[in-house]
């Protein structure tokens, strides 16, 4: 079975998060995009983790600044337009939970300004005063997030014609996971709601089966699911530990900053502790924080709204094949195909043969024919094998050379 090349095609919002969904795989042909949902999540998880006033509005000025003056391509001009939108919401996170690069605000006013106890900047409470309370706000982030992924998951089983699947694979751990929370308010409607959930499970995951004591042990095999849910629900404990770290050696930094009084030595003092320490906490929280949010949508994403796709070409809105491409052009839409032409292909993951490589548009016949083109890794090539594939690639003359000793399928 071939796999289709896809492009994604997303607003001006949602588009400067497909590099986060190209870090790991790219939705297969004709499955959820869900870049715009995990484009809102990235923001909140980031603002959550990194959540810092004074770092947050370092990193939207440094990220703006470099659009302006860098003019850069339109690949690292997403990753900057996105860590800037980040940075915002790393300054709300900072305001209501007390980090103005640490506390410096409090160490200004008590060890230089003389104020024996400075007013709390937090707008809701300090995260390192009440981190229980900021854990428990970090696993209902995780709560909300998961249950996200299982209702788009739910909805693509809908409408790829199974509502029964639907209803009973998805369906019943939404009933299960709803009588757990009510059980802590309403004990005995909780437990109701629970049994009824779990009952589903029981009598619904093992009907594949032909054998029916099969069937009923799958079913309660099911339930051990739970387990999983319940460790990727705690996986979101990283949001506290991440913005801790951050938070503690930040305060660490203004002690230090803070020893030298308040006379000219304090302020020597404060000022290298801000150069040289505040620099080196952004820099290496800024990299985990990047990390582990890609991280949280990669494995809720995948798991439950995604078939990977092999081969990416450029953007997507409907995931449209070589195919439908090409009798686009057969059809006369010569405009739509160069404008098309001029971008393709800008990426290829999963197609190679040396007959293949990595194409810029008009001047890669002439490079062609100094052998200098770059060779894409190697990898299936399958897809290019297909009969639409080569019709595709042979329609361009300038390409015509490099793809003629492709063989037929």
């Amino acid at each position: 079975k071939e796999s289709v090349p896809i492009i994604l095609s997303n607003g001006a919002f949602g588009s400067q998060f497909e590099p986060i969904v190209g870090l790991y795989s790219y939705p297969s042909y004709g499955a959820f995009d869900p870049t715009t949902v995990m484009g809102v999540f990235y923001i909140l998880i980031f603002g959550l983790m990194f959540a810092d006033v004074g770092y947050g509005l370092t990193l939207t000025f440094g990220c703006l600044l470099g659009l302006k003056l860098m003019r850069p391509k339109e690949s690292l001009a997403r990753f900057l337009r996105m860590f800037a939108m980040c940075g915002v919401a790393s300054m709300v996170g900072g305001a209501l939970f007390g980090g103005y690069f640490g506390d410096m605000p409090t160490r200004i006013m008590e060890d230089f300004l003389g104020i024996e106890k400075a007013p709390d900047m937090a707008l809701c409470f300090n995260m390192i005063d009440n981190p229980i309370l900021f854990l428990v706000i970090s696993l209902a982030m995780g709560a909300l997030h998961l249950l996200t992924g299982m209702a788009i998951k739910f909805g693509i089983t809908v409408r790829d014609g199974h509502p029964v699947a639907a209803v009973f694979d998805v369906g019943s751990w939404f009933i299960l996971f709803a009588g757990i929370g009510l059980y802590f308010v309403f004990p005995t409607a909780g437990m109701i709601c629970a049994l009824i959930g779990a009952l589903m499970l029981i009598f619904s995951q093992g009907r594949a089966e032909k054998n029916p004591i099969m069937k009923l042990l799958k079913g309660i095999l099911s339930l051990y699911d739970i387990v999983s849910y319940g460790s990727d629900l705690l996986s979101y404990s990283r949001i506290l530990a991440l913005s801790l770290a951050s938070a503690v050696i930040a305060n660490v930094v203004n002690i230090f900053g803070a020893m030298g009084g308040p006379g000219i030595g304090g302020v020597i003092s404060m000022t290298l502790a801000f150069l040289l320490g505040h620099t080196l906490n952004f820099a290496v929280n800024i990299l985990g924080t990047y990390v582990h949010t890609s991280r949280l949508q990669s494995s809720n994403f995948s798991e439950n709204s995604l078939r990977t796709a092999d081969v990416n070409l450029y953007r997507l809105h409907r995931i449209q094949s070589i195919r439908s491409l090409n009798n686009q052009f057969n059809q006369g839409r010569k405009e739509k195909w160069e404008s098309f032409h001029q971008f393709l292909p800008v990426r290829i993951s999963h197609c190679s043969a040396p007959h293949l490589r990595q194409y810029s548009p008009a001047a890669e016949a002439q490079r062609a024919s100094e052998s200098s083109v770059r060779r894409l890794p190697g990898c299936s090539p399958r897809i290019l094998q297909s009969s639409a594939a080569r019709s595709f690639f042979r329609r361009s003359p300038e390409l015509r050379e490099s793809t003629a000793s492709l063989p037929h399928s």
